[in-house]
């Protein structure tokens, strides 16, 4: 029986919070496919921890208040847009995992 067919969306955002909720979705999301080898799993797991201590480090997943990276790159707004920009490239390339994780094994296409 095969994996039904998902299609992953990215929607777009232009707050640091929604970018990194997308993030850790779309992680959930890779690690939640079933055809990942043990190893492939294990990597998903380790990356999804460094992305979480990233953003609560830097306070990239608060909505608002002093400690968010939002209110902390408020008169910045070049670097603002700099960190939307690669987490959406992030993003995006999580997406691409997910979707070539559901290819069948052998599948080249």
């Amino acid at each position: 029986m095969s994996e039904p067919e998902v299609e992953y969306r990215l929607v777009p955002v232009s707050s640091i919070p929604a970018s990194v909720c997308n993030g850790l979705q779309s992680f959930k999301g890779l690690i939640g496919v079933s055809n990942l080898t043990l190893a492939q799993e294990s990597t998903a797991l380790s990356h999804l921890a460094r992305f979480r201590l990233w953003a609560g480090s830097l306070g990239a997943h608060r909505l608002s208040g002093y400690r968010s990276l939002e209110y902390r790159l408020r008169d910045a707004s070049s670097l603002h847009r700099r960190v939307i920009s690669l987490l959406r490239d992030f993003n995006g390339l999580l997406a691409e995992s997910i979707k070539n994780a559901l290819k069948p094994c052998g599948s080249l296409a």
